[in-house]
């Protein structure tokens, strides 16, 4: 192949193995944390366009309060 050099063979296999391996391996999530990146999802559905970092703890309170409302409230109607 012109143009690319020596070893075109090579990176083109270290590539294709990098690829397999970043969907394969995953970060694991404490259970009960709601980590920044849901909580920036959930604001830009909200119309929210930026966020301070500050912020994310207040409103991972909240979160938590909420859902264990809504959790307490389903196991009373239960």
């Amino acid at each position: 192949m012109a143009g690319r050099g020596k070893n075109s063979k090579v990176v083109g296999k270290t590539l294709a193995a990098k690829k397999n391996t970043k969907n394969t391996v995953s970060k694991s999530i404490p259970d009960g944390q709601i980590t920044n990146g849901a909580i920036r999802r959930l604001a830009r559905r909200g119309g929210v366009t930026r966020i301070s970092y500050g912020t994310n703890s207040h409103v991972r309170d909240y979160i938590d309060d909420f859902l264990n409302r809504v959790v307490r409230d389903s196991l009373s109607y239960c």
